[in-house]
């Protein structure tokens, strides 16, 4: 590079390390310049194992092992993923740590000027992907939630949680040793006890021991009617007992263990149910079809009387049990088969009446009317 005589300072900077040197122009037609960067190279690359390839996807980092006065304790110099290529660094000593998953490992490392070291960094890790099924040998499942722990005699459980996801086939790099990996999906769980050792890759898939459960339901919906929502419970009736799931949506599907149990169903808020007692068989998926009777009805008060926002309705069946109680001023409801009665009350007026409704009605019930 041309320059008018005199007298300069030139830098160079190769990777972290730099350094400048005065230097005097002349009129000469050139002015060498040698600088010596005092710098070294080291070349990391971490390995699974001793003769393992270069672990792809590892983070690599640079600190100071001695950091200069006033500067922040264990501050990165360098950070990247470029296993096997070098890195030029001023001379000194540095900690270079590589992190893959969930294993991380430093090494020391000593930089005199003009030298350059191969830095091998075995992690001692492996790799375990885990999926899970139904049963044995059957096809790997979505939703499922993976938990892998370990032993932790300080725990009260004896067991430390190290990771989870609900990836369909997730990929853990742990260091080597023993875990126990935990499937949950529906309520359902499943453990293994698997060993990773340095360098492996281990592949287990873990059966849940679940079958399907497949539930349709019919409710017949004229067009002016609103659907009313579908609840679903299912509750064991051997073993343990309670409830095993639930769902607010029309047509579930459920995993559950093989055993019996009871199917609730119901149609709104207000009456219509339908329930059912099955038994789930080991591997086998089980399809069940609800079909409810219903009626849908809509009450309010006769032509002529004002709406108001302070009505209150209820609504008896034939047993003068409660069905639905509500300050609408129209009322809209899915009813199972049967008589009713219904009363409005505001401003302390008082209508009543009585209604039959059978299945597959669509019925408007005006109170007061002639």
């Amino acid at each position: 590079r041309e320059a008018a005589p005199g007298n300069y300072v030139v830098e160079a900077r190769v990777g972290l390390a730099q350094a400048r040197q005065k230097i005097a122009v002349t009129d000469k037609p050139a002015t060498p310049v040698r600088i010596g960067l005092d710098a070294g190279v080291v070349t990391p690359a971490a390995r699974a194992g001793k003769d393992g390839d270069i672990e792809e996807g590892a983070t690599y980092s640079i600190r100071d092992v001695k950091p200069a006065a006033g500067a922040r304790s264990g501050k990165a110099l360098w950070i990247g993923r470029s296993g096997g290529s070098d890195i030029v660094l001023p001379a000194g000593t540095y900690v270079v740590r590589a992190e893959i998953g969930l294993v991380v490992k430093d090494e020391t490392v000593s930089l005199p000027a003009g030298s350059r070291k191969a830095l091998d960094i075995v992690l001692g890790s492996g790799r375990l992907e885990v999926s899970a099924s139904l049963a044995e040998d059957g096809p790997a499942i979505d939703n499922v939630m993976f938990v892998v722990m370990e032993d932790d005699p300080d725990s009260p459980r004896g067991l430390r949680e190290v990771a989870r996801s609900a990836a369909s086939r997730p990929l853990f790099v742990l260091p080597a040793g023993t875990y126990y990996v935990t499937a949950r999906v529906a309520g359902a769980e499943a453990r293994q006890r698997i060993a990773v050792g340095a360098g492996d890759t281990v592949k287990r898939t873990i059966a849940l021991g679940l079958s399907r459960l497949g539930i349709t339901t019919r409710l017949d919906t004229p067009g002016t009617a609103r659907k009313p929502t579908i609840l679903t419970r299912v509750v064991r009736l051997d073993g343990i007992g309670g409830e095993a799931a639930r769902s607010a949506v029309d047509n579930p599907e459920f995993l559950l263990p093989a055993g019996r149990y009871q199917i609730a169903v119901q149609a709104g808020p207000q009456n219509v149910r339908a329930e059912r007692a099955i038994e789930i068989k080991p591997r086998e998926d089980t399809k069940l079809a609800i079909a409810f009777d219903a009626a849908h009805v809509v009450l309010k008060v006769r032509d002529g009387v004002p709406a108001t926002i302070d009505q209150f309705w209820e609504v008896r069946d034939a047993k003068d049990q409660v069905v639905w109680r509500t300050t609408q001023s129209e009322v809209r409801m899915t009813l199972a088969p049967g008589r009713y009665s219904a009363v409005v009350e505001w401003r302390g007026r008082r209508l009543e009446t009585a209604f039959d409704v059978a299945s597959g009605d669509q019925k408007t019930v005006a109170l007061g009317a002639e």
